[in-house]
């Protein structure tokens, strides 16, 4: 046989190995051919063959005590207040448990309206103040340094989805900052945390009112495909929020982190995750939303997603990463 004879048989079997493993495998074959590190070993980035920051710390929201009994130790657990409609002594009692395991607690506070007026003059004019003083009420007694995320999402642009949601920046950063000065005497850390949108600095409050910024972060493939024709991968989603933000010089949370999709797509999703996270110097942390989403949130088109996370998946993925050398 010709030698040119011989290169081409020989090129064709090498196309044909990873075509036959992928038909006689599935998953695993496509999990072998693209993903180079096994699941028990560390995860290290091979862009730039920097290491892991051990500094990067991880969180969780997780209203149905799914991982109270895990193995896995929490820098932050996520609480959500919403402010017209809690018990003081309930969310006390609460964040009194999760510093006694040496973990920080984040509330993430909701400014329902309670009138029919426009909320952020309302705030201002002192209509909210009995609930703003119920917080206080909270976070009074604490040594231990509370983190507290006012009007999430504010950029949305979708009132129907939450009340402080709108085009009024300019209003929702006088009530942000009307919350903080009657609040600040507590030993609070303040977390800005926008969508991500294009136009949300519109919404920045000031740099003294501020100690981090957080995002949110969530994959759920049909929106993607519809949305934009593809599915996104985590460094290229973080990506973009990443550029709009970090001009502000504040440590950034991930507030929220969710994959929706089947077994395989999410272990591949949050793999690549895992990997993308040092590329990112200001991320600081990362909190997993471990439960299904708000019914209606993504509309009529998509089903409600669930977020709720694969804790063996999750549970190895941050051992490796923070006993990476």
């Amino acid at each position: 046989m010709r030698r040119s004879n011989i290169h081409i048989w020989t090129t064709v079997a090498l196309l044909a190995i990873p075509v036959c493993m992928v038909w006689l495998n599935g998953y695993k074959a496509i999990d072998a051919l693209l993903w180079s590190k096994p699941a028990h070993a560390p995860v290290m980035l091979a862009q730039d063959n920097t290491e892991l920051n051990p500094s990067l710390e991880f969180g969780i929201y997780d209203p149905y005590h799914s991982w109270r009994d895990s193995a896995t130790t929490w820098n932050y657990e996520q609480f959500y207040l919403h402010w017209v409609n809690f018990d003081p002594a309930v969310i006390k009692r609460e964040i009194k448990r999760v510093l006694q395991r040496e973990t920080k607690a984040i509330l993430v506070v909701e400014p329902w309206s309670k009138y029919q007026t426009p909320l952020f003059n309302d705030i201002i004019a002192g209509r909210y103040d009995v609930e703003i003083d119920k917080i206080n009420q909270v976070l009074q007694g604490f040594k231990d340094t509370l983190y507290i995320c006012w009007g999430h999402e504010m950029d949305q642009d979708l009132t129907t989805r939450y009340d402080w949601s709108s085009r009024d920046s300019a209003g929702y950063k006088a009530a942000y900052r009307y919350v903080h000065s009657r609040l600040k005497e507590n030993p609070v850390k303040w977390i800005w945390a926008p969508v991500g949108k294009d136009n949300c600095n519109d919404y920045w409050p000031g740099n003294e009112y501020v100690d981090m910024v957080g995002l949110p972060i969530y994959s759920l493939p049909d929106f993607d495909y519809a949305y934009y024709g593809r599915i996104r991968s985590f460094k290229e989603a973080f990506g973009e929020k990443y550029t709009l933000v970090k001009g502000h010089d504040k440590p950034i949370f991930l507030v929220e982190f969710g994959v929706s999709g089947s077994d395989d797509f999410e272990a591949y999703w949050v793999r690549e995750a895992f990997d993308a996270f040092n590329t990112f110097p200001l991320l600081k942390s990362v909190v997993f939303f471990n439960s299904k989403d708000t019914e209606g949130a993504w509309g009529t088109a998509y089903e409600t997603p669930d977020w709720s996370i694969n804790q063996e998946l999750i549970a190895a993925l941050i051992d490796n990463y923070r006993h990476s050398d």
